[in-house]
């Protein structure tokens, strides 16, 4: 499947690494001798010893230079003794070797046996994000994004930065190869091609920084993965377009390739089921299609929020992880046969969040409510609204709110919830430590309460309440509400007209008690006399993403949730509209309500 997304912003309708990361092969061809390779994925078994167990490697090195200087000699035709900028593993002689494991994103040169035959070593890893540094103004060995199957030259591929010069003048790019290192000159960077996963030996102008091409992908955490966890907080995958000119962007989710038979791998429950927006829009999230094609205008970026699809995580378990991997691609003009650059980053979600998104329990939090329809100004002898809707208070106000999700999902809006602890004791050896355990229980009234407490004089019982609901048996939301971290609810209240919380209702005046008294004697008044029947139709939509803490908070949509707030207040002189905001935290998960 593809959908075509014309522009930047793109209409919603079209539109440390984990154990449960995902996996895909990287293919490197070695020949005898030295061979020059950029480590795309992080292997599943680092350790050189295990890596090139098998096959005639005699020796790896490590370029590690971080930064300028001219005290040390970097001699690519001289492999040996190395300078401070260099480590080195022996598959003959560990014991003087400086470095034993292997790190994705990291440039290498390897020497493989002068009588042994051309081999391609397959490295089963994690697909992570692999920043390009370069050190201004000196060769680097590095490896380039680009596709194993899309052939682009050197020039192409550095024409959109004037920190490199490419052509047959200059001596700018240099192949590791030969038995000797001698480095082998690219004299024609217009035709000579590019080789994913290998490193070359490139001279950086004096301003090169970070270029990896025309466009730049990176998290908004600097993660090296969109590894959720067991939480369905958003990431934000960042594409950043460092061109003068609109690139076309390709994003596409593929699967994962199986994990390795390794302890502690998670194994594999398939594709993340993924939901999207671009960060900027104030859209809903969507699913993301398998293909997703935009536009990133010139010198402007694209920030993508991605998170696992709730209601699709159903089938997990701990020790399993969905997995997948997201690649990005830009090209040229509209054809991705012309594409220069290709990006890989994993996307995992850990099994056990199944159990843990199950919204079943007891929540209690509060609503802030921070607008409210403006107040009636006289016009003459008329009592005007503002059509502006509701309008930011002076001071913020805050009410509490319960609810209560059964087995089913159903959820409940209750005014009270009684929680009943009861202890029990269970007898152990008599030698240890007798342990203490409890039994819980939700009650609704009063009554159930006064039962519950005679029939288990032991238990103690607890209420929460909100004052500003009456006095009302669980109140179920409307059909379709969905407890969840990118779900809603709907629920209506009625407030009886002659309820002590509704507010034509006064306590101790005459003309407000619903009363009517002849001879002292009272009678109770229809509606509408006195008082009238108020409706708070409520919406609570879930945000997936904690608004204080961000990402950080990783209970967000487990243990925690809330999002914005809406009210429609019908039944007074005027209808009444408010917004704001709402957070609950899960204080039991008791599905039964008694």
């Amino acid at each position: 499947m593809k959908r075509v997304l014309p522009s930047l912003a793109l209409t919603v309708l079209m539109w440390p690494l984990a154990a449960g990361a995902q996996w895909t092969t990287q293919s490197i061809t070695l020949q005898p001798g030295w061979n020059g390779v950029q480590l795309r994925v992080q292997p599943a078994q680092a350790e050189c010893d295990n890596l090139f167990s098998n096959v005639p490697v005699e020796k790896v090195y490590w370029w590690q230079r971080t930064g300028t200087g001219m005290e040390f000699d970097l001699d690519p035709r001289n492999p040996f003794p190395r300078t401070a900028d260099w480590q080195y593993w022996f598959a003959d002689n560990p014991s003087i070797s400086t470095f034993a494991t292997l790190l994705a994103g990291e440039s290498y040169e390897i020497f493989v046996a002068t009588n042994a035959a051309t081999f391609t070593l397959q490295v089963k890893g994690r697909p992570v994000l692999n920043a390009t540094r370069w050190i201004p103004g000196e060769q680097n060995l590095v490896g380039l994004p680009v596709s194993t199957n899309i052939h682009v030259s050197f020039k192409d591929f550095f024409s959109f930065s004037s920190d490199f010069v490419m052509n047959s003048s200059v001596a700018t790019v240099f192949r590791v190869t030969g038995p000797n290192n001698t480095p082998q000159r690219v004299w024609n960077p217009a035709t000579e091609l590019i080789r994913s996963g290998e490193a070359y030996w490139i001279t950086a102008g004096s301003n090169a920084r970070e270029y990896g091409g025309p466009i730049l992908v990176k998290t908004e955490t600097s993660s090296r993965l969109l590894d959720f966890g067991s939480s369905v907080s958003p990431r934000t995958l960042i594409v950043k377009n460092i061109t003068t000119t609109n690139r076309t962007v390709q994003i596409a989710q593929l699967p994962s390739d199986n994990p390795p038979d390794i302890s502690g791998i998670s194994t594999l429950l398939g594709k993340t089921p993924l939901l999207f927006k671009v960060a900027s829009d104030g859209g809903s999230y969507l699913p993301l299609p398998d293909v997703l094609v935009t536009n990133i205008a010139a010198l402007s970026q694209m920030e993508l929020s991605l998170a696992p699809d709730p209601q699709a995580l159903t089938n997990g378990k701990s020790g399993s992880a969905w997995q997948s991997i997201i690649r990005v691609t830009d090209a040229n003009n509209s054809q991705f046969a012309d594409s220069t650059v290709e990006v890989l980053v994993g996307v995992s979600c850990d099994g056990a969040v199944s159990s843990l998104l199950d919204p079943q329990g007891l929540w209690v939090g509060q609503v802030t409510v921070t607008d409210v329809e403006r107040a009636p100004t006289r016009q003459g002898g008329v009592n005007a609204w503002s059509g502006d809707g509701p309008v930011p208070v002076s001071r913020p106000f805050t009410f509490r709110v319960i609810f209560h999700v059964d087995s089913n999902g159903t959820t409940r809006l209750l005014q009270r919830a009684l929680v009943a602890w009861q202890p029990t004791v269970e007898t152990m050896d008599p030698l240890s430590e007798t342990p203490t355990n409890s039994i819980m229980a939700i009650l609704t009234d009063e009554a159930n309460a006064k039962t519950y407490a005679t029939l288990h004089p032991a238990a103690k019982i607890a209420r929460v309440s909100s004052p500003c609901f009456p006095l009302m048996a669980p109140l179920r939301t409307k059909t379709g509400s969905v407890f969840s971290a990118f779900g809603s609810l709907a629920v209506e209240v009625a407030l009886p007209y002659n309820d002590p919380v509704n507010p034509f209702v006064h306590r101790y005046h005459p003309q407000h008690d619903n009363l009517q008294y002849d001879n002292g004697v009272a009678t109770n008044l229809a509606e509408g006399i006195e008082s009238y029947t108020v409706t708070r139709s409520m919406a609570f939509y879930f945000q997936p993403l904690d608004p204080g803490r961000g990402t950080t908070n990783r209970q967000w949509g487990v243990t925690e949730n809330g999002g914005r707030f809406e009210e429609t207040v019908t039944g007074l002189n005027k209808t009444i509209r408010s917004a704001g905001t709402f957070r609950v935290e899960r204080v039991s998960r008791i599905g039964e309500l008694q």
